[in-house]
């Protein structure tokens, strides 16, 4: 999911300060009082810097919360360009067998995870940080960029492509190496860790992480409810399947999972005015298009009335294209503001200094059933009514 933003310094500390407080605002000087009633554990916030590699992001960050919640102990922070590394190879191959009538980019989804964990394992952070440290590194000051990476991908791929003879995989995969390399320095195939001598598949075994306990999920109409079928969004570009259910479902799903200690890693669009990072919060006001600047920015001050959100409503906006699949962030937590109306607290991953909550922000329940994408989480967060319509075991 393409989002580029300035390099911020990642944060070192865990993002415990919103959790040792019962209350607390979104920034200084606001009338918002948030109340946290459910938070799950999570390492601390990271920044993508400048690349649109977010999916990997929320997948780590949620693969470490599920690591603590199924152990009861801390989780090793994991490395995500160790997962980005890993995908790019699926995805030239997929480019290359599909003549290049493919989506080729940075973006994914959450899910791209699984099938990554099960075929390449993972490896720590501290063994393999996916940056070139090299003198001409393309890194800015020592922060993750990946500006012109696709391009030069898509350069000798589409030769490769669009020829009509033998497939030659291991030239297009050397390639890849190389270019890989070029911006992300290679992962060691064997390293040390706790006294202990793995490479990536074996570590993944080690973690209590596992892929095929996990389902994702989504909510439109344009298809039947309560079937599966492949989201047609460009980052969805291994085609994977979502299960589809109602909106009043879809929030339920997401709110009982919460609630029972189950975080969730999150797609949906953030490039809504009224999605305000910096003002840690993502609202649906209504009759927004009404207002003028000062009363839109009334409502990131004082808490104001939302829009109600139908199925209708969030199926013409991905209709429309006007909701994107723009960007993949984890759900940590349940809180509610002065007024008891239900927010979730979202981990973002643009560093800690863009607001007043060390990179986190609250969503409302309007804006999850306007502008999710889909969410993925552990199969026995649901309940076992709906598992049993999809014959989920």
């Amino acid at each position: 999911m393409p989002i580029n933003y300035v390099c911020c310094i990642v944060a070192v500390v865990f993002n415990a300060l919103l959790s040792a407080q019962e209350t607390l605002q979104n920034f200084p000087g606001s009338a918002y009082h948030f109340t946290i009633t459910h938070r799950i554990p999570s390492l601390p916030v990271q920044d993508q810097g400048q690349t649109g590699t977010c999916w990997s992001f929320a997948g780590i960050s949620f693969a470490e919360s599920e690591i603590m919640r199924i152990s009861g102990a801390p989780a090793p922070k994991l490395s995500e360009m160790f997962l980005v590394r890993a995908v790019y190879f699926q995805k030239t191959e997929r480019y290359i067998r599909m003549h290049a009538r493919a989506n080729f980019g940075e973006g994914g989804e959450p899910h791209n995870l699984l099938n990554s964990w099960n075929n390449n394992g993972i490896v720590p952070l501290g063994v393999y940080d996916g940056k070139d440290h090299s003198a001409n590194s393309q890194h800015l000051n020592n922060n993750y960029c990946h500006s012109g990476l696709d391009t030069q991908f898509v350069q000798f791929l589409q030769p490769i492509a669009r020829h009509s003879g033998t497939i030659l995989t291991q030239h297009y995969a050397n390639a890849t190496e190389a270019l890989l390399q070029k911006y992300m320095g290679a992962p060691p195939e064997r390293f040390n860790y706790n006294g202990k001598t793995y490479n990536a598949k074996s570590f993944a075994k080690t973690l209590p992480f596992k892929p095929e306990d996990y389902i994702c999920f989504t909510s439109f109409s344009h298809h039947p409810y309560y079937t599966l079928f492949p989201l047609e969004i460009p980052d969805n570009w291994d085609h994977q399947q979502y299960y589809n259910v109602p909106l009043d479902v879809f929030e339920t799903i997401i709110i009982r999972a919460l609630e029972k200690g189950f975080s969730i890693a999150w797609a949906a669009d953030v490039s809504e005015p009224y999605f305000k990072f910096d003002k840690a919060l993502a609202i649906v006001p209504e009759n927004w298009a009404s207002l003028n600047s000062n009363q839109q920015t009334q409502c990131f001050l004082t808490p104001c009335k939302e829009q109600t959100i139908s199925a209708d409503m969030r199926q013409y906006a991905f209709d429309s294209f006007e909701t994107q699949d723009d960007h993949a962030m984890h759900i940590i937590g349940l809180a509610h503001d002065q007024r008891n109306k239900p927010f979730v607290l979202v981990k973002n991953s643009w560093g800690t200094s863009y607001n007043q909550c060390s990179g986190l922000f609250f969503a409302s329940l309007n804006y999850l059933r306007y502008k999710s994408i889909s969410i993925m989480l552990h199969k026995s967060a649901v309940s076992e009514d709906i598992r049993a319509i999809f014959g989920i075991k």
